[in-house]
């Protein structure tokens, strides 16, 4: 059987909710990089038995044209048998999410009590934990500024209960969510179609989406907070 060599990542889907509505806006990043440990294809839904395509560390900035192309090398040389089925992906990944970006409109209140300002990713923020969302840079100038200030800004995929965030339990259970420790989780999905493995080398394709997957909140007068949103994914096996 030939050796597989292709990229299937997958990331995770988060459902963030805030208690009280405020302004708010999402745009895309310009930078949206994830660090995976390892990548393994399931037989089953509980992927109690696993083929392992990949296990390193690597980052992959999706928000790049080249993302698909350029973590192609990640999965390791791996035979398949004939006949044999898989039905899931899990991926291994880190919580933290690194992104960049800023809003091209002014948020009421983002620079204080009726000022209106525009928000950007902020590299020097290290506010954003398992528990408390991350804080992002404000500008009053313009969207250029705020372009030109945004810098790469650590965000932490957040507890499945007791976080800014609220109760994540039912979103995560419904995306395959699985809370590792304080620094990794797994990402666990159903292929497009289940697949069994023939003699005919098989194709994986994939692609991923990044539009408007930075959102940028009001969470307090004057303090405007930044959260990633899942990116689509599509990947196909055949």
């Amino acid at each position: 059987m030939k050796c597989l060599s292709f990229l299937l990542l997958t990331m995770v889907a988060l459902s963030l909710s805030i208690d009280v509505v405020r302004a708010q806006t999402s745009v895309t990043p310009a930078q949206y990089q994830i660090q995976v440990q390892k990548i393994e294809l399931c037989r089953e839904s509980t992927c109690a038995s696993t083929l392992v395509l990949g296990e390193r560390s690597a980052t992959f900035d999706l928000a790049a044209s080249s993302a698909g192309a350029a973590s192609g090398a990640y999965i390791e040389n791996v035979t398949l048998t004939q006949g044999d089925s898989f039905s899931h992906l899990k991926v291994t990944m880190s919580r933290n999410i690194v992104i960049s970006g800023n809003t091209t409109t002014a948020l009421a209140n983002a620079g204080g009590a009726g000022v209106s300002a525009f928000c950007y990713t902020d590299s020097t923020d290290s506010t954003s934990t398992t528990t408390t969302a991350g804080v992002a840079g404000t500008s009053v100038v313009s969207a250029a500024t705020a372009a030109g200030l945004a810098g790469g800004q650590t965000l932490v995929v957040p507890d499945q209960t007791g976080s800014y965030a609220g109760d994540l339990t039912t979103s995560f259970s419904a995306e395959g969510i699985a809370i590792i420790d304080s620094t990794t989780m797994t990402f666990t999905q159903a292929l497009a179609a289940a697949f069994t493995v023939s003699a005919t080398t098989p194709t994986f394709d994939i692609a991923f989406d990044v539009a408007s997957k930075l959102q940028f909140q009001v969470t307090g007068v004057g303090v405007c907070s930044a959260f990633m949103l899942p990116p689509g994914v599509t990947y196909t096996i055949q």
